[in-house]
């Protein structure tokens, strides 16, 4: 932001989250961190529209990937404990 406000003309500030802050399959944490940056992209949006800097957070769906089956299978206790099967 800083160096957008000392050139003058603007800029674009692009974060990338995920779905993942509104849908906490992927865990407490992953999800805490995708809102945090989520509402991180909100502030300075609103504060510096004025100064023609604009910030936007893409958040993509799931993609399926390797990662899943590389991770093994879950913990069935934990499952079970947050009601998910």
């Amino acid at each position: 932001v800083q160096v957008f406000l000392e050139q003058g003309q603007g800029g674009n500030i692009v974060n990338v989250s995920s779905v993942g802050a509104s849908h906490q399959a992927a865990g407490p944490i992953y999800g805490a961190s995708k809102a945090a940056l989520n509402a991180v992209g909100r502030n300075p949006a609103y504060m510096y529209k004025g100064e023609k800097i604009r910030v936007n957070v893409i958040a993509p769906g799931g993609i399926n990937t390797e990662i899943a089956t590389a991770m093994g299978w879950p913990n069935m206790d934990g499952y079970t404990r947050l009601g998910l099967c």
